[in-house]
């Protein structure tokens, strides 16, 4: 097991470890997840500051975020879900971040910030990838990127920020 779980009882990994409205995960399944999660974000361009925002509600799939992020030595900016694609569009632009991670609930206006940013900097729309997003085909899927991402245990974590140099 990865550093995340690593003190869970062996005869006991499928103690719940995580839940919400909708799923609940053990401590197996929990490991499981986060390194493919933290490979997903070792394997994207995160630009030299290495940044990602997350606009998204309390769900099991942030809580995955913001540690996957940690582990993969990420610096992620948690951005409240009630505000608007404008101010959004400041953070996202003034953090330097290169992904939104988003839910359902606000990938709308996650797309509207994301092509705010692209026309107040002259660059392409940063990358915009949700957990249960069908809805919106021009969000990245979380869960397409989960499958695809290595099953392997992750590198060991890295301080969050930009690679030495």
């Amino acid at each position: 097991m990865s550093l995340l779980a690593q003190h869970i009882p062996a005869d006991d990994p499928e103690q719940m470890a995580l839940t919400d409205q909708r799923t609940t995960l053990g401590w197996a399944e929990l490991d499981r997840v986060m390194d493919r999660a933290t490979n997903l974000l070792h394997s994207l361009d995160l630009g030299p500051e290495r940044r990602l925002a997350v606009f998204a509600e309390n769900s099991a799939e942030t809580v995955i975020a913001y540690v996957a992020a940690a582990l993969a030595g990420v610096s992620a900016v948690p951005v409240n879900f009630h505000l608007t694609p404008d101010e959004l569009a400041y953070i996202v632009e003034d953090s330097a971040s290169a992904l939104l991670l988003v839910g359902p609930e606000t990938a709308e206006r996650s797309l509207l910030a994301a092509e705010a940013v692209s026309k107040s900097t002259g660059s392409p729309p940063i990358a915009v990838m949700g957990w249960r997003c069908s809805d919106h085909p021009e969000v990245s899927s979380w869960e397409q990127g989960l499958a695809l991402a290595s099953a392997e245990p992750p590198p060991p974590p890295t301080p969050p920020g930009p690679p030495p140099v």
